[in-house]
């Protein structure tokens, strides 16, 4: 799609660069004047730089109605699908069709280098082509007198004449004269003769119609077009004879493209050179590409001006009558390069071409064609646009044109299709003025914003279609509109390449790289250029010639032998990226290096932006330019500073039209079984220069140019209820004081018993409000989108013939505007804290009419989740609203929009949008510490809460991960140290509480393993422990476990000794402490007791051993010692005899025994 696109995008392009240089600004005015307003020394003025190519296709020049019949016939499209799958199926042949013929086109795209390469073909020297020399301005006063009807007005100045050639030439196959009704003619007649073109082509008023209706001729046409300033003349053929069958010329080939109707132009040339009554070198006057660059476009270049070939047979475009899909589609293009005619050497008025004379430019219609078509291929011929969608976007919808104008349906206006075509647009006429700067095409009066601010102005515009001595149209120009485009990098600037068709821009500067080892060029990048067509590069040059630069950010691919070497092309997508270029191959050398943007002729995109240049050579920065500084290191060639934001010209052109002349047509249009009526009025036009084609499928309400629709209700198919296209919706488009057209279509015959289409009569607007919505809802593409200064445009007056009207330019700089009170940041689905109480205050600007105050809630996706509607009725005071919007349940947390719209009846007038947050997820606690594999015997956990409802905090430690319903909370505050102690196992901490939204907060922590609990030391035997002195102590043993750790008897510690040979209490300590560090501690008290009398001593131990002993329950003699379970022998002996005294050796050696053993 791209490819072809960017192709249809041409002519419309080239247009509106060259009216935005057209639209100078006034100051001050005392008096208003219509003039043309012309600039000079501008290359856009180069009349061959706006050349219509649109290869062998026109979309423009479709009859509908007809070309779906035809292929209903031929199969392409089923009689048995409804009306609406049938206008599909044509939109996508149409579509399939434009696609492939304009691709044909892309080696005429860039004018300049076409003329380069005539200029070479012609063996002369390349230089450029010259300025026209400006003519002397005229003007004629702005009227607001009593409005009465128009005043004629002749013309007194100069009148140019172009030459014009029209040769028939019919097939083998298919002779002319030919056509029956079955082919469905535009025009029937019994013999198509020389004399009949003659009168359509260059009659005086008009010609006659197969029933011998009377029709304008193309003369009139441009005659009352151009206020009586430009005309043709010219010589019609008799009937040549094709070589081949019509099929060779126009059967399509593997493309879908007429196969060779380029050689029927050059047959019908050749026969034209030997035919004794057409003196070709009289249809060449002009040098239309300046080819000696003397700027005079007024004299021979060899080129035939204006050619016209008119085929046998009906054309495609109106269903092909009896050859069908082999009929040529009518069109404008060239021959790709000038074409010698044989036998015209020494013809030419100039020595190019060997002194032949060539063909280059031409058109072709078919025999049946009426002026529509003959006039719309002509325009092209003069460098008009096409100004209807040419990408058929929005399943071909239409943009909204139309009827308006010649270079859109107009070509197709009559009570027999395409024999009353209407006039140009107010926009096509300024572009010819300005072509022909002393014509008469369009003479307006121009005021700018700022001078309607200063006062009222009101003006009488005559009829577009006659002049008279009011002006033809206002201008009214708007301060530039500012488009962002991006942000730089880093600062505030950034440069900028320029956006448009043939540029061809560069930022230079040089580099000494004579004692480096390695250098890199460095910047950051970001753009959106046409892929594979336009390209951007680095080149370097050493004194050799300028050589293009590998990089990261380019390609080699070069579809369309555009590349440069190593281009930059495609988009960046809206980011800014890193580009890098290795210079070290220019070690020891000298350099110069620039960035260079170059483009072709059409569709020009945003363009390059650069920041952060550097140049590192070792490793060190030795250039560094990020376009901050008032100087620069870089020269500039079309490179710019840049904040990021882009500058477009747009204006309105108000204009009034009327059933007159060459308007006729619009009060009576055939369409179906019915006629189509375009109410007369005043016409708004807005230009925007910010666009450069009417693809309003792609931007819908956007164009560089559409007319604005007064009634913005919609006509839709009866059956269905559908809406119709943009064609039928604009035409109750003028303002004025009457009541508009009931509109009903009969279209029964193609899509069966009372299928039509309707719209009912609609009140009469007589004022246009810039704050007014004229987008059309309910139909987008249809619509414009204005933008809101406060300019109003009225209708004061109207003449009872309607023939002038009375317009009022005012302004108003009190807007419709809506504010919202008590909106918070965030809200969410809890009760309590979901509720937006709200204050709308509307001020509508309306007064009288029903206004609807809308307030939603939107998500994302752009659905309402919750909304409120209330109405009054307008009295001009601002009206405060309470507003109440609660929230749903379950609403996902993310953000949303708040959104106000004030509709006075159907348009919204005011409207407010701010983002909000909805907020249904809880706060979740912060911690120091989240559980621990290991084990501690005392977790401790600093928990912060944020957002958090005072008094709402609580915490649990529990063993289970879930806590239970009848768990014991406790309270904290955030920040606070929560601890566990005393307790062994996997324990987890749970947190619960409120959040300043409502939320509940539910946290638990990852599991701690807790061991909190000592060791249970047990002793066996008595405590307190009694034996009598001088007897042998056997510790009657212990044991200790753990929670955790399990048996840890080895692990205890025992401490003390008895004296068994002294009276009294002994206490014995064991302790143990677990791998927790948690520790134990008990004790055993032993007493020593004096024996009773006659007694004797005992041994309270057991075994074979008596005495007193110590550690893990073994027997020992003496006292006891400190001691482990791992005590060794040789401690214990050494232990014994040192504190132990009077024990003896027999105990000693008993002792020594028993742990050898």
């Amino acid at each position: 799609m791209a490819e072809w696109k960017k192709i249809l995008g041409t002519s419309v392009l080239s247009a509106s660069l060259v009216f935005s240089s057209f639209a100078p600004v006034l100051g001050n005015v005392p008096s208003a004047s219509a003039k043309s307003k012309v600039v000079h020394n501008s290359e856009g003025e180069l009349p061959f730089i706006n050349k219509h190519i649109s290869g062998p296709f026109d979309a423009g020049m479709v009859n509908r109605d007809k070309v779906l019949t035809a292929l209903i016939k031929q199969g392409v499209i089923s009689k048995n699908a409804s009306h609406a799958q049938q206008e599909k199926q044509l939109n996508a042949y149409l579509t399939k069709r434009a696609n492939k013929a304009i691709a044909l086109t892309a080696d005429q795209l860039d004018q300049k280098a076409v003329r380069t390469d005539m200029q070479k073909a012609a063996g002369l020297e390349l230089v450029d082509a010259g300025v026209p020399a400006a003519p002397k301005e005229d003007s004629v006063k702005a009227s607001k007198h009593k409005v009465g009807s128009i005043v004629e007005e002749g013309w007194d100045g100069e009148v140019q004449t172009d030459q014009v050639l029209v040769l028939l030439i019919d097939f083998p196959d298919y002779k002319n004269s030919n056509i029956t009704e079955e082919d469905g003619p535009v025009l029937m007649y019994e013999d198509y003769t020389k004399e009949h073109y003659e009168q359509m082509v260059f009659g005086d008023t008009t010609f006659k119609g197969g029933n011998g209706e009377d029709f304008i001729s193309m003369k009139a046409f441009y005659e009352q077009q151009s206020g009586g300033s430009y005309t043709i003349d010219g010589a019609v053929s008799e009937w040549y004879t094709a070589s081949q069958p019509a099929a060779y010329y126009g059967g399509n080939d593997a493309n879908d493209n007429d196969a060779r109707p380029r050689e029927l132009a050059q047959e019908a040339l050749a026969h034209a050179s030997k035919d004794p009554n057409i003196d070709l070198s009289k249809f060449d006057i002009e040098d239309l590409y300046d080819l000696d660059g003397d700027g005079n476009y007024r004299e021979p270049d060899g080129i035939i001006d204006h050619l016209m070939i008119v085929h046998a047979g009906t054309g495609e475009e109106a269903g092909g009558g009896a050859i069908g899909a082999d009929a040529i589609w009518s069109h404008s293009w060239n021959q790709a390069n000038p074409v010698v005619i044989p036998g015209t050497e020494g013809e030419a008025g100039v020595d190019y071409w060997n002194g032949n004379l060539t063909s280059y430019d031409y058109t072709i219609q078919p025999e049946d064609g009426a002026t529509g078509v003959f006039a719309h291929e002509y325009g092209h011929d003069l460098g008009l646009p096409d100004e209807y969608d040419t990408a058929y976007t929005a399943n071909s919808v239409g943009a909204p044109t139309e009827y308006w104008t010649l270079m859109s349906s107009g070509s197709w206006a009559g009570i027999i299709n395409g024999t009353e075509p209407t006039g140009f647009s107010p926009y096509n006429k300024e572009y010819l003025q300005n072509k022909w700067p002393s014509s008469n095409w369009f003479k307006n009066v121009e005021y700018s914003l700022d001078d309607i601010k200063n006062g009222e102005k009101i003006v009488n515009i005559d009829q577009a279609s006659v002049k008279g001595t009011n002006a033809d149209a206002v201008k009214i120009t708007l301060p530039d509109k500012v488009t962002k485009v991006n942000s730089p990098a880093n600062g505030e600037y950034e440069y900028f390449s320029g956006k448009g068709n043939d540029l061809d821009n560069s930022l230079t500067t040089t580099v000494d790289l004579t004692t480096v080892a390695n250098a890199e060029f460095k910047f950051n990048a970001w753009y959106d250029i046409e892929q594979d067509w336009d390209y951007a590069s680095v080149q370097v040059n050493d004194g050799s010639g300028w050589v293009a630069l590998q990089g990261n950010i380019t390609t080699d691919t070069n579809p369309y032998e555009q590349n440069p070497g190593h281009g930059i092309t495609g988009s960046t997508n809206g980011k800014w990226v890193p580009a890098s270029f290795d210079l070290s191959a220019y070690t020891g050398k000298e350099v110069q290096i620039k960035i260079n943007y170059w483009t072709d002729g059409a569709a020009a995109l945003p363009g390059l932006y650069v920041d952060d240049i550097e140049v590192v050579v070792d490793g060190t920065i030795v250039v560094s330019d990020g376009a901050e500084s008032d100087e620069s290191v870089f020269t500039a060639d079309g490179f710019t500073k840049s904040t990021g934001t882009t500058t477009s010209t747009h204006y309105y052109l108000v204009e009034w039209r009327n059933w007159a002349a060459t308007d006729t047509a619009l009060g009576r249009i055939s369409r179906g079984k019915s006629v189509l009526t375009y109410d007369p009025g005043m016409v708004i036009w807005y230009v925007d220069n910010k666009y450069d084609d009417n693809w309003v499928g792609d931007h819908p309400g956007d164009g560089f140019l559409g007319v604005v629709d007064a009634h913005q209700p919609i006509a839709r198919w009866t059956d269905d209820n559908s809406p119709a296209t943009t064609r039928y919706q604009i035409q109750d488009a003028a303002f004025s004081l009457n009541t508009t057209d009931e509109m009903f279509l009969d279209y029964s015959e193609f899509f069966g018993p009372g299928v039509g289409m309707a719209l009912d009569a609609q009140p009469a607007i007589p004022q246009f409000s810039d704050y007014n919505d004229y987008s059309t809802p309910d139909l987008i593409y249809a619509g414009r989108n204005v933008p809101k200064y406060g300019l109003e445009i009225s209708v004061l007056d109207q003449a009872e013939d309607m023939t002038v009207g009375q317009v009022q330019l005012a302004y108003d700089d009190h807007q419709a505007n809506v504010q919202v009170n008590g909106l918070l940041d965030t809200y969410s689905s809890n009760e309590g804290y979901n509720s937006l109480d709200l204050t709308v205050v509307s001020d509508d600007e309306t007064y009288g009419e029903e206004v609807t105050v809308t307030t939603d809630v939107v998500n994302a996706s752009n659905e309402v989740v919750v909304s409120d509607v209330q109405t009054y009725t307008s009295d001009r005071t601002e009206k405060e609203l309470a507003v109440k919007l609660t929230l749903p349940e379950g609403l996902p947390t993310g953000e949303y929009s708040l959104e106000v719209n004030v509709n006075a009846g159907e348009a919204i007038v005011a409207s407010y949008s701010k983002g909000i947050n909805v907020d249904n997820d809880a706060e979740v606690p912060t911690v120091d510490n989240n559980g621990s594999e290991e084990v501690v015997s005392s977790p401790s956990v600093t928990v912060t809460v944020s957002n958090v409802v005072d008094g709402t905090l609580e915490y649990l430690w529990s063993k289970d991960a879930e806590p239970k319903s009848d768990s014991d909370w406790k309270s904290f505050n955030s920040g606070e140290t929560l601890t566990l102690s005393g307790v062994s196992g996997l324990y987890y901490l749970h947190v619960k509480g409120t959040d300043t939204l409502g939320n509940q907060i539910a946290w638990t922590s990852n599991a701690f393993n807790v061991d909190g609990v000592a060791p249970v030391i047990t002793l066996a035997g008595d405590n307190p422990l009694v034996i009598i002195q001088n007897s042998t102590f056997k510790d009657p043993g212990y044991k200790a476990v753990d929670d955790v750790d399990a048996d840890v008897t080895d692990q205890v510690v025992v401490e003390g000794a008895v004296d068994v040979k002294t009276v009294g209490d002994y206490t014995l300590t064991y302790s143990v402490t677990d791998k927790a560090g948690n520790k134990t501690t008990v004790e055993r008290t032993v007493t020593v007791k004096a024996p009773a009398a006659g007694g004797s001593g005992t041994d309270n131990g057991s075994g074979n051993g008596s005495g007193n002993g110590s550690g893990n329950g073994s027997t020992g003699g003496g006292s006891i010692l400190p001691n482990t379970a791992t005590n060794a022998y040789n401690i214990m002996l050494a232990g014994m005899l040192t504190l132990v005294l009077g024990v003896t050796y027999f105990v000693i050696q008993r002792r020594k025994r028993r742990l050898v053993k």
